[in-house]
């Protein structure tokens, strides 16, 4: 392949004039960070198929680039969700780049087990030696001005145009054509936006969090060694504070099963080996302490304490370190991080805050985050997600009756498997009734909710649900049959899924999403099952982000930025004065971006404060 290092703006102008009008062209950018705050654009690779260069960044360029970069079929890149983020720093509108072709997604819902960066695709599917390939810091250490690293940059470009040719037949073969490019690659965009625009801290509150935090951990440490006469020492810090220091360490399995037993507590036996806890092992995970729960005042505290930690640990201790000099943080969005589809993120993980309605944590860390002045937080929440999801992979219609006509789903399984006698017709949230039933049976409406509904979904069997709730496992499997003989067609679909599994060694949603799993494991059919769910409602987020992005270009008044999915919502910003027009645009547009067979519902809530949305 022709190579060509260019180094001025006549050199570029010259290689876009041979470039073909309408013809595929790989882009692969080098840059000083992966933080879109902190880094610079250092140069750039492209490849038509048959030339490659790379260019020194200049900000003359810009216009140039962007004109070839609209001149193309499709953009092709790996890791496409960062190439866009340096564009936007070369000044190109990532956002208005018609077609992308993100050979990473390529790699990834081809196979989602396999590895997809770059290099590892190289290898195994170009054939590339070892010999050839470098990787940054290797490459960087010649200097970014040295022909290694030339060649370095031209190679991703390379690698990354003959992946498109080996990709785009088989993603077209396999049917993956819509899920590729009318829910992926427009979700590249997405990402992009969101690693740019970060979210908003209030660094003051964050730090007095923090300090606040670690003095409760303190104590509760204390009140551990108390509640369990376990001998400790205390000592004094250099700023006053002191330290509680135990015999034991509270981190350690095997001291944790001995102080329980030593109270008179009983811990089973591992029933599932795993690397972490081998045949015979004795585990104090969620599942002991919740079984356990109530029994003795050192159970209760140390799961007060094992949240408490988790919370300073993984969010609270290293926040400053997140924190860009805008007062934003932008933790590393994976685009191809899950097997079933869903976004993932790290340093720090903000994807999976916690949810304060679901902890008894005496903080609540999502009041950290803050809309900027002029600007209001709106968190749009697709309400019941996954039971609709379960409906639309089953069509039952009873389900699906349920969600057309507003009928109390977890107050109908409870009411069925309790036989609580409760008339059908108060089932539904519009009969008068409901809600006093609803209240007067809401502790067994939420066992049943938490305990078999859900997991059911998630694919736990009678026996793992009899551990968590502490009955028996023929009585778990009595309300299992309660839901399934309320809705017969899930059984089905359950069915229907195994057997398709066994057949054809993956599952797929109807877009055309697949998990490929090993059809002699038993836990494959499960993990199967759920994907159809969890799939469905990854697919659905990807499409609700993209549609609400496009608002931008019909109300740039508005100012709206999307700033990170959490769970099942989405959290944006925008300009104060346009909160009530957008909010019932954006709900119309989330509800509708998937067809589905039951409706979707979206609530949005909106505030200053994230931790003041409930």
């Amino acid at each position: 392949m022709q190579r060509e290092v260019i180094k001025s703006l006549v050199q570029l102008e010259s290689w876009c004039k041979d470039f073909a009008y309408m013809s595929p062209l790989s882009l692969d950018t080098e840059a000083t960070d992966l933080n879109w705050y902190k880094l610079q654009p250092e140069g750039f690779s492209l490849c038509d198929g048959k030339r490659t260069c790379y260019i020194s960044w200049k900000p003359s360029y810009s216009k140039t680039l962007s004109s070839l970069i609209n001149s193309c079929s499709e953009l092709i890149m790996h890791n496409a969700s960062f190439d866009l983020k340096v564009l936007q720093k070369m000044k190109v509108d990532y956002l208005s780049i018609p077609n992308i072709f993100d050979t990473m997604i390529g790699a990834w819902i081809l196979n989602e087990n396999k590895e997809r960066g770059l290099k590892d695709l190289a290898k195994r599917i170009l054939n590339i030696p070892d010999s050839d390939i470098l990787t940054y810091e290797e490459a960087i250490k010649y200097g970014s001005n040295s022909e290694t690293f030339y060649n370095y940059a031209m190679n991703d470009s390379i690698w990354a145009y003959q992946l498109y040719e080996v990709e785009k037949p088989l993603i077209e073969k396999q049917g993956m054509d819509y899920l590729f490019y009318e829910i992926e690659m427009p979700f590249q965009k997405v990402i992009a936006e969101m690693s740019i625009n970060g979210f908003l801290v209030d660094k003051e509150k964050a730090f007095k969090m923090r300090d606040f935090v670690a003095e409760l951990l303190v104590e509760k440490k204390k009140q551990l060694c108390e509640s369990a006469n376990i001998p400790f020492t205390t000592q004094t810090l250099i700023d006053g504070s002191y330290e509680v220091i135990p015999t034991i360490n509270f981190n350690s399995t095997p001291q944790m099963v001995n102080v329980i037993e030593e109270l008179g507590l009983k811990i089973t036996e591992m029933t599932k080996p795993s690397k972490r806890f081998p045949k015979g092992q004795k585990s104090v995970g969620k599942e002991t302490i919740r079984r356990l729960s109530g029994q003795h005042k050192f159970i209760d505290l140390y799961d007060e304490y094992t949240s408490l930690e988790k919370l300073y640990t993984s969010y609270l201790l290293t926040v400053e370190n997140f924190i860009d000099e805008d007062d934003r943080i932008r933790c590393d969005l994976n685009a191809a991080g899950t097997v079933t589809g869903r976004l993932s993120a790290s340093n720090p993980n903000l994807e999976n805050l916690p949810n304060p309605l679901k902890t008894s944590l005496p903080v609540n860390y999502r009041d950290i985050f803050i809309a900027p002045k002029g600007k209001t937080l709106i968190v749009c929440d697709y309400s019941g997600q996954e039971l609709r999801g379960l409906a639309e992979v089953s069509q039952d219609p009873a389900l699906i009756e349920a969600f057309k006509n507003d009928k109390d789903i977890h107050l109908s399984v409870t009411n069925s498997c309790l036989q609580l006698g409760i008339p059908d017709e108060a089932l539904y949230t519009s009969h008068p009734d409901n809600k006093k039933y609803k209240t007067q049976f809401k502790q067994e409406r939420d066992k049943l909710k938490n305990g078999v509904v859900f997991p059911l979904i998630y694919g736990k069997t009678a026996y793992g649900m009899a551990k968590d709730m502490n009955i028996s496992e023929d009585l778990a499997q009595e309300w299992i049959d309660g839901f399934l003989n309320l809705y017969p067609k899930v059984r089905d679909s359950i069915d229907l899924c195994a057997s398709f599994l066994k057949r054809s060694g993956y599952v797929k949603n109807k877009n055309g999403r697949r998990r490929r799993l090993n059809k002699t494991i038993p836990k494959s059919y499960r993990q199967g099952f759920n994907f159809l769910i969890q799939g469905l409602a990854a697919d659905e987020m990807k499409l609700a982000c993209s549609s609400c992005q496009k608002l931008k270009f019909f109300y740039p008044e508005w100012e709206l930025k999307l700033l990170l999915p959490v769970h099942d919502e989405i959290v944006m910003e925008i300009n104060d004065t346009y909160t009530n027009e957008a909010i019932p645009i954006i709900k119309n547009r989330m509800e509708n971006c998937m067809e589905l067979c039951v409706p979707e519902v979206v609530d949005i809530k909106f505030s200053k404060s994230y931790g003041d949305i409930k």
